[in-house]
């Protein structure tokens, strides 16, 4: 995997690559699952109120705390709340950063960008970039996406060793679907490394996740063709 200071060059490599200023929500001195100074599975929300001031593009009026079932926003001080979020929202980007904590200690984060029809206009991050960024991928899986009339899928890279999922957004269907390098990536996750098969069923929570794995999953073999069943409906829980 990537040591800081290859993550730091490929950061720099994609600001100057790409024209979008988000591209700076990568750039990160720790390595995954840290981002920024924040740790999940470590990082208290006591120490990530200090640390949120250093965020790229940070804006206090862009930035809210929802501490469920009420929201407050926004409002810095720990509560006694089990589960909380932290976002950041610089709008104009169309990308931002959510936060997750459970019992005041960071969860997960996670940077993504709204949906757009017209390719990578939010993140402006494409599939072989994040590759360059966080490595090769254990393996990938197929799952849920826009949903509607747009029918899109994502394509999740998955790092379990450190954390890290990456889903790139693909208008293809079953069962012939390519891992193509330009492919739009909608958002990146860090968190525990434990968590990452947690992550990709809520994210995936109109599919059996067994059924994902045994049937819609591959390990990495780079950017190909990869031959799937016909219909995702046989894993619809």
């Amino acid at each position: 995997m990537r040591t800081a200071a290859t993550l730091l060059i490929a950061a720099a490599t994609l600001l100057s690559a790409c024209t979008l200023p988000t591209n700076a929500l990568f750039h990160s001195l720790c390595t995954p699952p840290c981002w920024q100074g924040v740790t999940p599975g470590e990082t208290t929300r006591e120490e990530l109120v200090k640390l949120a001031p250093t965020f790229p593009y940070y804006e206090e009026e862009n930035t809210s705390w929802w501490d469920f079932p009420q929201s407050v926003s926004p409002a810095w001080e720990p509560t006694p709340l089990p589960i909380a979020r932290f976002n950041m929202d610089p709008r104009r980007w169309n990308s931002g950063v959510s936060v997750l904590l459970v019992d005041n200690v960071v969860s997960r984060i996670e940077i993504s960008s709204s949906w757009s029809l017209f390719g990578p206009k939010g993140m402006g991050l494409s599939l072989s970039e994040a590759i360059d960024a966080y490595g090769e991928p254990t393996d990938l899986i197929l799952g849920y996406g826009c949903g509607g009339d747009l029918a899109c899928l994502y394509i999740y890279l998955v790092y379990p060793e450190i954390g890290t999922v990456v889903a790139a957004q693909t208008f293809e269907q079953p069962p012939v679907i390519h891992v193509e390098p330009e492919l739009y990536v909608r958002s990146v996750a860090f968190m525990p490394p434990e968590d990452t098969d947690v992550y990709l069923g809520e994210e995936n929570s109109k599919f059996s996740m067994d059924c994902l794995r045994s049937s819609f999953s591959s390990p990495w073999q780079g950017f190909v063709a990869l031959q799937f069943p016909d219909s995702m409906s046989a894993c619809e829980d």
